[in-house]
């Protein structure tokens, strides 16, 4: 599994199709706004960083899966690459 990183929605909406079926979508930072732009809650693979929809004072998404900063860092040592999207 590889962990891919997105911190602008400009990112993920010009790569976000990349990731294969086994890879693991995170939105960090700005990538955040992805979930008030587009219907993400299909994609089970998409995680958001709490701590930064708290920053930019948007809500939790119901059905996209929100972690915190030491979930992060589980998820970078569980995964065999990480790989960071910017724009």
């Amino acid at each position: 599994m590889m962990l891919h990183t997105f911190n602008s929605s400009d990112a993920y909406r010009l790569h976000g199709h990349r990731p294969s079926a086994e890879d693991l979508i995170l939105l960090i930072e700005d990538g955040v706004f992805a979930t008030t732009q587009q219907d993400l809650t299909q994609d089970k693979r998409i995680r958001v960083l709490r701590e930064d929809l708290a920053q930019r004072g948007l809500p939790e998404p119901t059905a996209i899966t929100c972690i915190t900063y030491s979930d992060w860092v589980r998820l970078t040592i569980e995964s065999q690459h990480c790989l960071s999207w910017t724009r």
